[in-house]
């Protein structure tokens, strides 16, 4: 037993009489305050006996082997997609698209409110629910408020590691007793030709 101190911007840990420096300082971000992984698995490794279980909530991106042809193909992709459901989260990455932006404001609401500022909050928000809960990466088409064409829009869904591409619109009615959400799915069916 023992006790270690450290605070938030802080460059040290201190445990006892000893100084042992930090590479990178504790933050706190969202509210909650956030250690780096190495702070885990060299610093606190160190000073315990004890198994250490914890969670990266910003996991490096995974790269995909490369892909497979035929029959071997399908057998690669069967065992991932089996490997996958064992203890492992749904998906490996998720790409979200805030619609509009830059000089296209979308909807205006009465107040003067853009429907591209609330698709960048919800984005954000999303963002960091889904690294929180799931420990997977997501990628943003837009992180800030400026024009894409349709070919960079749809950029972060053609990354290797991506499984699942959210494109969010907030929806205006001149009604105010509607509201709610709208999803719309794309079948995985392809067409046949």
């Amino acid at each position: 037993e023992g006790r270690a101190e450290f605070y938030p911007g802080g460059n040290y840990l201190v445990v006892g009489q000893r100084y042992i420096p930090l590479d990178n300082s504790p933050r706190f971000i969202d509210g909650r305050l956030r250690i780096p992984e190495d702070f885990i698995t060299v610093h606190l490794a160190d000073l315990i006996a004890e198994p250490i279980y914890y969670r990266n909530f910003d996991p490096p991106a995974v790269a995909r082997p490369k892909k497979e042809e035929g029959l071997y193909g399908l057998f690669s992709f069967l065992l991932r997609k089996k490997e996958k459901r064992v203890g492992s989260p749904v998906i490996e990455a998720l790409a979200i698209d805030p619609g509009h932006g830059g000089t296209d404001p979308g909807v205006i609401g009465p107040d003067g409110l853009k429907e591209k500022a609330v698709n960048l909050a919800v984005a954000g928000y999303l963002e960091k629910l889904v690294k929180m809960e799931l420990g997977v990466p997501v990628y943003l088409s837009r992180d800030r408020d400026y024009s894409l064409s349709r070919k960079e829009r749809f950029e972060t869904a053609t990354r290797p590691d991506v499984d699942a591409f959210v494109i969010l619109h907030a929806q205006a009615s001149f009604d105010p007793a509607l509201s709610g959400v709208t999803l719309a799915v794309r079948s995985d069916k392809r067409a046949e030709a």
